[in-house]
């Protein structure tokens, strides 16, 4: 079990965290979510005591984090750092093995297997006599979440663990994640992915204003949260938008376009796919179709499905009915779905709900 009791913590005139209370049963998996700036990684780092609270108390299983019992609470604690911490100078083999050989006492056979064993299952076994400068910041980040796992934590604390990876290697993560917790676990994160916090976790911190603001299930959370404040931020979370004239910048916001699915795990190749529909629809179409077009974008992703939403101003026109035969091809070829209406009490009356998969 992890205890909060009034943890308060000071940056000179900043205090990111004010007063944070609150109990964590031995076996939940619990993301963290928040705007920047809000001590996520903060209230982490105060768990193994890498971060000292101005005020309050940590408590793992009844035990105070503080200098006296950090090396008691370092073997009940891993954590895994967004800039991995790997020994540069040590092979990858070498970095999974030496905390095991020196502060756990295994000798370097058991040490040795079960390095093997982690590294196949982060399907990294080639790379074992590799150098950290020699892999990639994905490959960093797994060889590191492997050498966490090495340990046997009991608590484990991932700092935004699919943040470097290629969105196929997202469900290998989120796999381990799930398969440490069914151990009977405790699994902390920090999340930047929504989806990711939404499959793997028993609750869901939100923290603002210093404070847990408001917590919950994952469906609690995401689809009914009860402050405006939740609300707002897991809005702005699942969707991007776009307001569209001749002074639209197309390089700028696909590259936005493209961050935003890609933060969410979504594949690579769906978000190509969103961006030559986007592209398609907007400068080969509605940029055709109206001198002054006046555009509203909204792209959201949710359960693998990317969903587009056009509205429009102008006269009632269904982009399929447009004399651009080649761009409604490649749009229907690419798009799983595309359905067009009208509101002729609607400023922006054209409406196109595109879903892609």
């Amino acid at each position: 079990m992890i205890k909060f009791s009034h943890i308060m913590k000071k940056y000179g005139e900043n205090t990111p965290i004010k007063d944070i209370n609150g109990e964590i049963k031995t076996g939940e998996v619990i993301s963290i979510i928040g705007p920047s700036g809000t001590g996520k990684s903060t209230l982490l780092r105060m768990i193994n005591g890498l971060e000292k609270p101005t005020s309050g108390k940590v408590f793992v299983d009844d035990i105070e984090v503080n200098d006296k019992n950090i090396s008691e609470i370092t073997r009940k604690v891993g954590m895994v750092f967004q800039n991995y911490n790997l020994f540069n100078h040590l092979t990858v083999i070498e970095n999974l093995m030496i905390a095991q050989v020196e502060i756990l006492k295994r000798d370097k056979q058991t040490a040795y297997d079960k390095s093997i064993k982690l590294l196949k299952e982060v399907r990294l076994l080639d790379k074992e006599n590799s150098y950290p400068n020699e892999l990639s910041g994905g490959e960093r980040q797994r060889i590191a979440f492997a050498r966490t796992l090495a340990m046997d934590p009991e608590v484990l604390l991932l700092d935004e663990p699919t943040a470097a990876l290629d969105p196929k290697l997202v469900d290998e993560i989120k796999g381990l994640i799930l398969k440490y917790a069914r151990t009977g676990k405790t699994v902390l994160l920090v999340a930047h992915s929504m989806q990711l916090a939404r499959d793997v976790s028993t609750r869901v911190f939100f923290l603002n204003e210093g404070i847990i603001y408001e917590e919950g299930t994952p469906n609690q959370i995401f689809d009914n949260p009860q402050k405006e404040k939740t609300q707002s931020f897991i809005n702005s979370q699942n969707a991007i938008e776009f307001k569209i004239d001749k002074t639209f910048n197309f390089t700028n916001d696909s590259i936005a376009l493209a961050e935003f699915c890609l933060k969410h795990n979504a594949y690579l190749k769906l978000v190509n796919k969103a961006l030559l529909i986007f592209e398609e629809i907007i400068e080969q179409i509605l940029f055709t179709k109206y001198e002054s077009p006046d555009i509203k974008v909204r792209v959201d992703y949710k359960n693998e499905f990317i969903t587009m939403n056009i509205k429009y101003k102008g006269e009632r026109f269904n982009i399929k009915d447009s004399n651009n035969d080649i761009s409604i091809k490649l749009v229907e070829g690419l798009a799983t779905n595309i359905d067009y209406s009208y509101n002729e009490n609607d400023e922006y009356g054209n409406k196109v709900e595109i879903k892609i998969n």
